[in-house]
């Protein structure tokens, strides 16, 4: 299983994503039905399942908008989250992780591979090709900050 808080990144993702938020909601279902003998423990098994199906809808939510509201600026607070900005302009683009490779004339698996390592291991002519073809620019009036 993921992590909590993980983008999701491809369509192969997002059909997981669903079974799994399919299999939560009937948990949810079942546990509501069953009574523990400790009700504070009951309360916070319901809880839980249900903070979890709220996240997995999140996460849905958060893809199906950009790929269906293509998003004319992504904003990013910190250089380290340049990754997460590269993978939601792939998807905003409209483009498979398949079909962006075919345009970085790189194998489907690289670019599987970038965005499952969130890009740690790539050149930066890699990373400046990926921001071109994504038409990723940092905006003119952006500053950089500098701690001692």
């Amino acid at each position: 299983m993921r992590l909590h808080n993980v983008m999701i990144k491809n369509e192969k993702q997002y059909k997981i994503t669903q079974t799994w938020l399919k299999d939560f909601e009937r948990t949810l279902k079942l546990c509501m039905k069953e009574k523990t003998p400790n009700a504070m423990v009951h309360k916070a098994m319901i809880g839980s399942i249900k903070s979890k199906i709220n996240d997995l809808k999140k996460e849905m939510r958060a893809y199906q908008k950009l790929k269906d509201k293509k998003p004319s600026r992504l904003e990013f607070p910190s250089i380290k989250d340049l990754p997460k900005i590269l993978i939601q302009a792939r998807i905003s683009h409209g483009y498979t992780q398949k079909q962006f490779a075919k345009k970085l004339k790189m194998p489907e698996q690289q670019i599987q591979r970038y965005e499952a390592e969130n890009y740690r291991r790539v050149s930066l002519e890699t990373l400046m090709r990926v921001c071109l073809e994504l038409k990723v620019d940092v905006a003119k009036d952006s500053k950089v900050r500098i701690e001692y």
